[in-house]
This record gives C-alpha cells, sequence and structure tokens, in this order.
C-alpha cells in the first residue's frame, strides 16, 4: 500500500508535561529525507517526498514522532491518504499509539486481499504484550463504543 501521509497534529497532557502540542505537515523536510529530527523510522522505506511522508513497503513498518514523550491523555489528528497498493495480500495504513514493539494500538485503514474482495474498512486493534487483537481476548477484552462504525468505506487518493 502505498502511504502519503500529509498532515499530523498530536495533542497531549501529562502531568509531568503539562500541554504540548506538535504539528507536521511535511513541507520542511527536504526531499528523500527520512523526516529527521522529529521523526525515527523503525524499518527502512520512509522518505519525504514533496511535502509527503511516504513508505511503500509491503511489510509492517512504524516511525515514530521524536519529540512526544509518554501521557496519560493523549489526543491524535492525522490525514492520511493512501495513493495505491504494492500486494494483493492485507494491507494496513494508519496510526499507532506506540509504546514498543510488544505494545501498541492502531487506527488503521485496512483493504483485505485481492482474493477476498478488496475489501475496505476501519480497524482499532491492540497488541498487548506481544499478545496481538489483545482487545478482543477474555483476559483484556474491551468493549467499544457504540458510535464506532467500523464498516465505513474509505477510497483510494481521498
Amino acid at each position: 500500500m502505498k502511504l502519503s501521509t500529509v498532515a499530523l497534529m498530536i495533542f497531549l497532557t501529562a502531568n509531568a508535561w503539562g500541554s504540548l502540542s506538535f504539528r507536521d505537515d511535511f513541507s520542511g523536510y527536504l526531499d528523500g529525507s527520512t523526516g529527521e529530527p522529529n521523526w525515527e523510522p523503525l524499518s527502512i522505506g520512509w522518505r519525504v517526498e514533496g511535502g509527503r511522508y511516504l513508505n511503500d513497503e509491503p511489510v509492517r513498518c512504524f516511525t515514530l514522532v521524536k519529540p512526544i514523550p509518554y501521557a496519560r491523555k493523549l489526543i491524535v489528528e492525522a490525514t492520511l491518504r493512501i495513493e495505491g497498493k504494492v500486494s494483493d495480500g492485507w494491507k494496513v495504513a494508519g496510526v499507532v499509539v506506540y509504546r514498543d514493539g510488544r505494545n501498541y494500538w492502531h487506527l488503521a485503514l485496512v483493504e483485505s486481499p485481492d482474493s477476498q474482495g478488496a475489501r475496505h474498512f476501519f480497524e482499532l486493534q491492540e497488541m498487548f504484550q506481544g499478545r496481538w487483537l489483545a482487545q478482543g481476548l477474555p483476559e483484556t477484552k474491551l468493549t467499544p463504543e457504540e458510535s464506532f462504525n467500523p464498516g465505513i468505506e474509505w477510497e483510494y487518493g481521498k
């Protein structure tokens, strides 16, 4: 999936830090850079190009916002535009609230494999202590808000 991140805003509140706001539209980076010093790619394939942050790797890959400390309350707003796909398997692009490789949440735009109709939907999933889909496991099960509708479809280029 070719991912184009066109804007990101993060707001957080933590007792020790007070309030902090971070905004990045990627217009201030050199083409070909990896987004440093504000971004820390955890995999290859991340690059700035024409004011967009791009990745077209066919595997799970994250990049972190370096200026953001741990927080008790976090509000994330992001604009993602999916421009195309690079495989016929599962395709996922989104925003991750990341503690480490064994603990994170992701809110993502997903496309099922072409063989399953290439359906588009949203998902909110948790990796907890190395267990994927922890939000649905008996010992860590969460109840989704009624207003969350993962059946809403998204479109390429929008």
